[in-house]
């Protein structure tokens, strides 16, 4: 090769190099250059070097390549520098995820505070709630037993009492001078039997009702000998006391139970079973054992507790409205009920209610075909026995009557009324 044309070639790879740094310092400017231009600015530079166009043109096409590639990858970085911008704007925007973020964080720690102080107010009502439920069996079991104490002592009080049943009532009467008349003329006592006290019981309905006589002997022995004496006559011959009937004066809750027992009594009786009242107080003559009652109304504890939820559920119930008498407010619920464990569960969860007083009363037919009944007057006696006197009459079975009764302060209880 000749020394011109070495010269010529050190001369182009000189301008190429040249050429590429330009092209590597100022990268953007070319990128921003229209494509034409650029391609008639080459060929004008390397028109001189004629002697090698195929070279030329290899290098134009591939500056040309390296341009285009260039220039998209600008257009994509301008584009993810835009994506870029944009999320530090909704980052540190005044409505940015931070802000969310940090109000987010803020709510879930005030929520947190909130939970645990409903948390901490939850264990204290529960603590209450038990101290409550505590002091109510309590005072539960200190009623029963001063109910307990106050009925032995109006028992006391009666001690002397005694009913006389079947004399007839006169106008302007003297119960005292009349009793004695009676002692004497039809009983046959020839002692001297003192009276303290006699008057008539209740209020005069019409004028051909008689009421009972309450009479208090003034010696205990001596209200004995009189009862004992009619029983005696009574069982000799019935018609000799003119259907005068003697017997002693009770205090309205044995009065109650012993009419339950005497009933039980002969239920017994109808299936050959022999049994004695005894106090207050049924016994079986054969085992000895006493009488208890399969259902009674709950007491607080049975009400307080919910394990018999899962065995039994819900009972459908269906109730009345509430009827006022007297200041009293009734209401009355019954559910279909056909076992003992029934009746019981049923009433528990009828207490568990509004719930201030109620006469509990059942009538049930098992599998074998006996019918089984029974109530519990609560205290106010006479509403129990009715109800299930009306229940025999119009021949119910399968039933739990409860009869609620919200008393007002200071009345006393309206009873069979």
């Amino acid at each position: 090769m000749s020394e011109k044309q070495n010269t010529r070639k050190r001369e182009r790879e000189t301008e190429t190099e040249t050429f590429n740094c330009k092209q590597n310092t100022g990268i953007i400017q070319m990128a921003d250059t229209d494509m034409t231009e650029t391609q008639s600015s080459l060929e004008q530079n390397l028109g001189e070097y004629s002697e090698d166009q195929t070279f030329n043109n290899k290098l134009l096409s591939g500056i040309v390549g390296i341009q285009q590639t260039l220039n998209s990858l600008i257009i994509k970085f301008e584009n993810q520098n835009e994506e870029i911008h944009g999320i530090k704007n909704d980052i540190y925007a005044k409505d940015g995820i931070e802000d969310r973020l940090q109000a987010v964080a803020t709510e879930t720690e005030d929520q947190t505070t909130m939970i645990a102080e409903v948390r901490n107010q939850n264990t204290k009502l529960t603590t209450e709630l038990n101290l409550m439920k505590s002091y109510v069996v309590h005072l539960e079991t200190r009623l029963d037993c001063q109910q307990s104490q106050i009925a032995n002592l109006v028992e006391r009080s009666m001690r002397e009492n005694a009913i006389v049943i079947g004399v007839k009532e006169r106008k302007d009467e003297n119960v005292k001078a009349e009793l004695k008349l009676i002692f004497k003329n039809v009983l046959k006592i020839t002692e001297n039997i003192k009276i303290d006290r006699a008057h008539r019981i209740g209020t005069q309905t019409n004028q051909n009702s008689t009421r009972p006589i309450v009479v208090k002997f003034h010696d205990y022995n001596d209200r004995e000998h009189v009862i004992n004496t009619a029983r005696t006559i009574s069982k000799q011959n019935k018609d000799l006391l003119n259907g005068i009937y003697i017997t002693p004066q009770f205090p309205d809750d044995m009065r109650e139970n012993r009419k339950r027992l005497v009933q039980k009594q002969k239920e017994y009786k109808e299936i050959d079973v022999d049994t004695k009242i005894g106090g207050n107080s049924l016994f079986f003559s054969k085992s000895g054992s006493k009488y208890v009652e399969k259902v009674s109304t709950p007491k607080a504890l049975e009400i307080f507790d919910a394990s018999n939820k899962s065995k039994f559920g819900l009972f459908e119930k269906t109730s009345s409205n509430e009827v006022s008498d007297n200041g009293h407010t009734y209401c009355v619920t019954a559910a279909v009920t056909t076992t003992y464990a029934e009746v019981r569960e049923t009433a528990r969860q009828i207490m568990q209610g509004p719930v201030s007083a109620c006469t509990l009363v059942y009538r049930f037919t098992d599998k074998d075909g006996h019918t089984h009944d029974g109530y519990d007057d609560d205290g106010d006696y006479g509403i129990g026995s009715r109800i299930l006197d009306y229940l025999k009459e119009i021949d119910a079975h399968n039933i739990t009557i409860i009869s609620s009764r919200t008393p007002p302060s200071g009345t006393a209880k309206i009873g069979s009324r």
